[in-house]
């Protein structure tokens, strides 16, 4: 699939949030999403690509991320923009896959995938 090089950002693991990378070198989400893809690990994905959107908000200067900041309150920081609806849906759908532990399908992940390239490509341009 295309369009994993549209946001690439080194992570250190910073305290114990739930949307912070597990390991504790640096590492590139890109190349994450890509082995989560080969391994058909379609709920880590998912992850990866969340946190890919969270990475090109705040390199965008659209939210300021930091290690407390709930996913809801990155919602809220982009009120009143062109990404609060398509952002506040992929977090729904996020949530739902991630802390809800829904097995994804194939389909239903490739209708996913497709949903965050567009919102990447519509915050990139």
């Amino acid at each position: 699939m295309s369009g994993f090089s549209i946001v690439r950002q080194s992570w250190k693991k910073k305290g114990e949030g739930p949307d912070r990378p597990d390991d504790d070198a640096e590492e590139d989400l890109n190349q994450r999403l890509k082995e989560c893809l080969l391994a058909r690990d379609y709920r880590q994905a998912t992850r990866y690509l969340y946190l890919m959107s969270l990475s090109l908000l705040n390199e965008k200067q659209l939210i300021k991320q930091h290690a407390d900041a709930t996913n809801h309150e990155y919602v809220s920081q982009l009120q009143g923009s062109v990404w609060e609806s398509p952002f506040r849906y992929l977090t729904g759908l996020y949530e739902k896959v991630w802390y809800g532990d829904f097995a994804l399908q194939e389909s239903q992940f490739t209708r996913l995938h497709r949903y965050f390239e567009d919102f990447f490509k519509s915050v990139a341009a």
